[in-house]
């Protein structure tokens, strides 16, 4: 399985993969509300639109394991 600290391929992206959405949000004149980068975070959005508030924010803390 590995350390937590081991770097998990799938899971990451590269800094120039991330400064390039930054720049393709930071450019237009009307920009996008979201944008989808990284792993899981089209799911996340797709999820967000079909829960409510609480229980999406209750989703996320238990999936982020903030409590």
């Amino acid at each position: 399985m590995g350390f937590p600290s081991e770097p998990r391929p799938r899971r990451t992206i590269s800094v120039q993969f991330l400064w390039k959405a930054i720049v393709k949000a930071a450019t237009p004149r009307r920009p996008k509300t979201r944008y989808a980068v990284g792993f899981g975070a089209k799911p996340l959005i797709f999820t967000r639109g079909l829960l409510t508030d609480r229980a999406y924010d209750s989703m996320i803390v238990r999936v982020g394991g903030v409590r």
